[in-house]
């Protein structure tokens, strides 16, 4: 979450730098650009109106066309331009049919007139220097651009550790709570839960009796109770297995070989609570990851299908390789429907389904716990649910 909040940040903060960077070095290159063709447009505008007399000293050629299409040069001031060569932009300009305009192949600017009946001045600015000079400025402007750039994005990932610094020790500080409260608490509920096993069988206790429902339903509560604290447990694990990756290292995992041991497991499971499991797996899967988590999101999986699949219903897990280089495991149950607006939600931690609620027990965490493995692999973990069928999928790469 840290490592996220820093790239925002850095991101914003580049976004917001490089465009004000841009804007203005794009309007200097502008501005000169309008300064240059305005500087040009006035001497060609002189020379047309004082037949060859240049203000500003821009080089400039005059010509001008009889009432018989005759062209005579009155000025030729660029040194490449001979009177053969002012004919020829004459006579291209009049093909163009425009007052004003660039002929860039000859590097020049034109503007025409006509002053007398048949009689029509053309005015020639060389704008080869004005080129150069726009190139080598925009060559400086990126070479700075990309100078201020570079300073800006270790200005923001110096500023993004020091504004992100506090998040970073409060979220530390969550984080060791959670992990010391939840291993805290597992000996106070294990001890009650052992006392409570001792107390039920107890000769005092009726079996039809009230104090004995009482006592089943603390056991149920201390369940799910350790059940939760596990589950926050597991969670911090995780939390702390993307800080530290070396925690827990990972190795050669035989998936093929784990998701039968599961299935195999949960079979009695889903026959216990009136529900069918049907298994198809691909042999010789193997990934590079740590096989206690990957079980562990197996079961998760798994575990999801029974509580939510209808009863009398076949749930199945399929495990398979999908066609680049990698393996797809698929989840499937009938029951009741995810809407679409609830599915984006389903992996944050602590979120229950309005269908769930109340109906089926749970903590809202091992879905959670599920998608913190398969992103702590370098997978993927999506859902799809449509007309009372749900379908978890997870995406695995192989083992190189």
């Amino acid at each position: 979450m840290i490592r996220k909040l820093r790239r925002k940040f850095v991101l914003v903060f580049m976004g917001v730098a490089t465009t004000l960077l841009a804007a203005l070095l794009a309007g200097l290159y502008l501005s000169n650009a309008a300064h240059y063709r305005h500087a040009g447009m006035e001497a060609l505008r002189s020379a047309l109106i004082e037949s060859g007399a240049v203000r500003g000293g821009v080089p400039v050629a005059v010509a001008e066309t009889g009432p018989g299409g005759q062209i005579f040069v009155l000025h030729s001031q660029p040194f490449f331009m001979t009177e053969q060569d002012v004919t020829s932009a004459v006579l291209e300009v009049i093909g163009t049919g425009q007052e004003t305009g660039e002929l860039p192949a000859r590097n020049l600017r034109f503007l025409s007139h006509e002053f007398a009946p048949g009689r029509v001045r053309y005015a020639f600015a060389d704008i080869y220097g004005e080129k150069m000079s726009l190139r080598a400025q925009a060559f400086s402007s990126a070479v700075i651009g990309g100078a201020v750039f570079c300073v800006f994005l270790i200005f923001s990932v110096l500023l993004s550790r020091w504004i992100v610094a506090p998040v970073e020790e409060a979220w530390k500080r969550q984080r060791q709570f959670v992990a010391d409260a939840s291993h805290e608490l597992k000996t106070p509920l294990t001890v009650a839960l052992s006392n409570v096993d001792m107390v039920l069988p107890a000769p005092e206790i009726s079996p039809d009796g009230k104090n004995h429902r009482r006592l089943e339903i603390a056991k149920i509560e201390l369940l799910h109770m350790k059940d939760l604290v596990e589950k926050l447990l597991a969670l911090a694990r995780s939390d702390a297995a993307k800080e530290d990756p070396r925690a827990a290292p990972f190795s050669s995992v035989d998936l093929s070989h784990l998701l039968t041991c599961a299935a195999a497991s949960f079979e009695p499971v889903f026959f216990e609570s009136g529900r069918q499991l049907c298994a198809e797996i691909a042999p010789g899967c193997r990934i590079i990851g740590d096989a206690g988590t990957l079980s562990e999101l197996f079961g998760i999986l798994l575990d999801n299908a029974r509580k939510y699949s209808a009863p009398g219903s076949t749930a199945s897990i399929r495990l398979e390789r999908d066609r680049s280089d990698g393996f797809c495991l698929t989840v499937e149950n009938d029951g009741s429907t995810i809407p679409p607006e609830e599915l984006p939600h389903i992996f944050e931690r602590f979120y229950r389904g309005t269908s769930s609620r109340g109906e089926v027990s749970g903590s809202g965490l091992g879905l959670s716990i599920a998608e913190e493995i398969v992103k702590r692999h370098g997978g993927k973990i999506w859902a799809a649910s449509t007309r009372g069928h749900t379908a978890f999928y997870v995406r695995l790469l192989q083992a190189g």
